[in-house]
This record gives structure tokens, sequence and C-alpha cells, in this order.
């Protein structure tokens, strides 16, 4: 979690577990990069705060504390200082806090928290395995090289996962948010990010190692990102494939699965299955009895059924959720189903997302440093010149080559998308939520808006499609499998992308995908705006 302390409001026994699992590694030295004896006098410190909480708690007299006082200090510590020197000094401070009073859990929370300050690295994962030489490297080093593996999503520097090339003594950075995928083949391990298209590769010593890594990185993303997604499919949850079997959501919460029904159907009937938050084998059944109206069923499953419990105290067994679902009562008679989704952001969920944090603007001074990087407002008669001879009708929109005039010295490749004059009136609306929507959009898979025009013509103003639509692209040059696979990988993370702001394309092709460049043989695309929608043909 971003704050562990956190753990305290969420489930006070996990948090009592955590202070317990802390204690233990202090005290066998089995935390890693701390030095002892850089921090003798806090760790001092944190062995009477674990003293004084056992005062508070059993009831324990300083005398009897004293007496088995080396079952507290790290052996480090006592085997580095005389005994006698240490048991005065424990007697003294102990002596000094026997009259306080505080609540135990905020004893345990001073511990933890003395600790994260001395130990910031304590929940990080460590990891060692091979890696290809780094691509700059390449042509003087071939094969594997030995690198280090850490884990840590809330390191201040650089989250995620971080991997170590020694004889480069250079670090490579993946943040979770950023991976897409792990595949798994023998004791290699790959990588897939969403803005790299090479797939970063890892060669483990054994299959342990590999499998914890691959959980480790997964549990994250489930925690942070989707979690209901496997980040490896080759190492599925079995508890989501069952939640997925059963189309279950995860403990998602009663506030939550209200909202979710309210917005997404809110219609007498509506409902949703869930997972309890604190206890196994128990499920919820949320439903709209009517428009805003919902209630709650409790189904407990045991001896191979589903057991409902009825408002009268009674229950009744059935062979799933759905069936459990429909057999209760609603006025409009008929049940609809909401499913787990892949975007559900509950925070139950969603455990160790990072707050986000609210950007720090910046007063700017001089125009250019406004606009930049943000669609502009293009006056088509001063800031365009057009290839008029290069226009082609597309139903709605036509399509037109041009160039951008950027300075007095120079101007960038455009094509734009304009409006056809005699659709004005019947599709301006739509042209402007086309463009409002696309001019959203940031990815380096899909074509890049620069701006639009308002007048003469109304267009949008994309980047240049380059060498043209890749179905004409493919009529011309045979492309090797390598190839193919760049173009899928860059559609798989466009698509990505696009759901990921909740956008569904609706007109995937080979017309819409236009290739940007094809050096050394290597093809690479981006994917158009879906333009408007229209019939299609036999030949389509």
């Amino acid at each position: 979690m971003p704050d562990v302390l956190q753990l305290k409001e969420l489930d006070k026994q996990l948090f009592k577990y955590y202070f317990s699992q802390v204690k233990h590694d202090l005290l066998h030295n089995k935390i890693p990069h701390l030095e002892y004896s850089d921090h003798t006098q806090k760790i001092m410190g944190l062995v009477l705060t674990d003293m004084y909480l056992e005062m508070v708690q059993d009831k324990v007299t300083p005398q009897d504390l004293i007496g088995r006082y080396k079952r507290y200090v790290p052996k480090v510590i006592l085997k580095g200082h005389p005994k006698f020197f240490i048991r005065r000094a424990i007697k003294r401070e102990l002596d000094a806090i026997e009259k306080l009073d505080h609540d135990p859990f905020y004893i345990i929370q001073s511990y933890i928290s003395e600790m994260s300050n001395i130990a910031p690295e304590y929940l990080t994962e460590e990891y060692s395995a091979n890696s290809p030489y780094l691509e700059r490297d390449q042509a003087g080093k071939t094969g594997w090289c030995p690198v280090t593996m850490e884990i840590n999503p809330y390191h201040s520097e650089k989250p995620g996962l971080r991997v170590h090339y020694s004889y480069k003594k250079a670090w490579h950075n993946i943040t979770i948010e950023n991976m897409s995928g792990i595949e798994i083949l023998g004791e290699e391990v790959k990588i897939i990010t969403q803005n790299e298209r090479d797939k970063f590769v890892l060669k483990f010593k054994d299959r342990e190692s590999l499998e914890s890594f691959v959980s480790c990185l997964s549990g994250y993303y489930r925690l942070m990102v989707k979690w209901s997604i496997n980040l490896c499919g080759n190492l599925p949850s079995p508890s989501l494939g069952r939640l997925e079997y059963m189309r279950c959501h995860g403990p998602i919460g009663k506030e939550y699965a209200y909202k979710k029904i309210q917005v997404n159907s809110n219609e007498s009937g509506s409902f949703l299955a869930r997972v309890c938050e604190e206890c196994y084998d128990v499920y919820y059944i949320d439903i709209a009895f009517r428009k805003d109206d919902f209630r709650t069923f409790k189904v407990t499953f045991k001896q191979d059924k589903f057991y409902l419990q009825n408002p009268s105290g009674t229950e009744t067994a059935f062979d799933n959720l759905l069936e459990a679902a429909k057999s209760i009562s609603v006025p409009s008679g008929k049940h609809i189903r909401l499913t787990q989704s892949e975007y559900d952001k509950a925070s139950k969920l969603l455990l160790c997302r990072c707050a986000e944090e609210k950007p720090h603007l910046t007063l700017v001074s001089e125009v250019a440093e406004m606009r930049q990087g943000k669609p502009l407002l293009i006056d088509a008669q001063r800031e365009l010149q057009l290839d008029e001879s290069s226009e082609r009708n597309r139903d709605v929109l036509s399509v037109m080559n041009g160039y951008l005039i950027v300075n007095e010295k120079s101007k960038v490749k455009v094509t734009l998308k304009i409006l056809r004059q005699e659709e004005t009136e019947k599709n301006l609306q739509a042209f402007m939520h086309l463009a409002h929507k696309w001019s959203r959009l940031n990815s380096p898979d899909l074509m890049r808006m620069y701006g639009f025009t308002l007048f003469h013509p109304i267009a949008m103003v994309m980047e240049s499609s380059g060498l043209g639509p890749l179905d004409e692209y493919l009529r011309r040059i045979s492309l090797s499998m390598s190839s193919l696979m760049n173009i899928v990988f860059s559609l798989l993370k466009a698509i990505v992308y696009l759901q990921d702001h909740s956008i569904v394309h609706n007109r995937i092709r080979c017309s819409t995908l236009f290739v940007v460049s094809d050096h050394d043989g290597d093809v690479y695309v981006r994917l158009g705006d879906p333009g408007f929608a229209t019939e299609l043909t036999r030949n389509e």
C-alpha cells in the first residue's frame, strides 16, 4: 500500500500481523539494506517501543521486561555493545515511560512509522536473472548479462520494476501501470509494455524464482491498475478464474455496487453478485427493486450449494448465483445481470493504487509555451498550404494532404479530414464531437491531431498519413513476419489505450491503419480516427 499505516483502518488484525513480521525481521537481521551500526539509537528506540507495548497490553512490569531484555534486542547490537550498558539504558528508559498511557495501536503505528524511516526499502522484493545486453551496446556485446531486479511501486525516484545492469552500472525502469502483459516461455519471462515496441526479456535460473517474480508483478498490477486482469496468462489467479466462471464481482463493497447498478442500468431487476470483503464462501446479490431502490441479499456457499438468505430468516439452496438472483421477486418481473469489468475502480479492489496528485501549474509568459502539445485552433487561410489535387471524398468527410506552417522558416506535412460543405448542416455536431474526442488522446500508436479549423474548411488537421493506409501498402509490398508482428503489437497497444479512455473505435481495419515508417524492413503503423459510421459494402 502507498502508506502501510492505512492497514490499521482496513484490517486491525492484519496491521498487528504486519507489526509482528517487521519486529521478527528486525530481531533476526532480515531487513535488506539496513546498517544496524548506523541506526543503533533508533533501533534501541524500537526495542523500547516493543517493550512498552507489552507493558500496556499485558500489564507486564518493567522488572519482568528487564529480566528478559535479550528477547527484544537484535543480536547484532547485543554482540557489539557491553550487555551491562544495554541493560542499564533499558532500565532507565522503562522507568521513565512506565507512567505513560497510550493506545496499543498508537504504539504499533509509531513503531512501524519509525521503521519506514530507517528502512524505506523494507518492502522491496529483490530477484536475480540474466537479460540481453542493452540495445545500444549490442554491437560490441552479444548474449546475456547478469541483472538484479527490484520491485517497489512506491520508490521515490523509480517506482515499479527496476533492473540494474552491473556491466553498465545503469538502471532500467518500468512502472506497474505501463505493463500490459507478461509471457513465460520456459525459463524466460517477457514483459510487454504499453509504449515500447520491444519486449523486455529476462532469463531465470530456476522456476521458483521465476514464478515468484511474475506473481509479485501480477499481484501489484491487480491491486493498482486492473483487479480483474491476469497480467500473465501462464500464471492465472485461481480465485479470479473462479469468479469469472461464476460471473461474480470481487469484494467491491455495497456502496460501489449500488453506484454501478445506478450508473449502468438502474432498472427494476438489474443486479450484480459480489464477494464478501471479510468472509470466505460468502456472497451478496445487490438488486434494484425499483429505480434508485436497491436491496442486498446474503448468499452462503456450503455443501456445494448456494444458500440464499430470505427476509424471513430461512435459507433456500440453489446450484448457482444466477438461479439465486432470479428467485428474488421484483416488480418488473425480469432480471438484468451486470458482470465484472476490468474498468471497475472500487477502492476496496485497488488497495495499492497511489492517490492521484493534482499537477502543479506554472504560470507561463509565452504563448508558445501555452500552445505546446495542445491541439491548435488553426487559421486555414494563413497557416495551411493545401494540395487540392490530393483531395479524396469519403462519404461525410473528404481527405486532403497539405502543410501546416509552423513559423517563417518551417512547415510540417499534414493530412486534413474535411467536413464536406453539403454535410455541414446535418453532421456538424457529430464532427465536432469526433474532433473533441480525438484531441484528448495522446498515444504513439494513434494518429496525432495537431488541431482543427472552423472556417473554409471545417477540418481536423492530423499528422501526415505517411506512406498511406495499410491496405494500399500491402497491395504494393509483401511484409515479413517481424513486420506483421510489429503491426499487430501497435494495434493492440492502441486498442488498450482507447479502452483505458472509455473509447470504442468501431472501425478497425487495414484502411484505418496508416504506415508511418518502414526503415530497414521494419514497418510501423498508427491507428487513425474512426470517422463517421457508414454502411458496409460487399467488398468491405
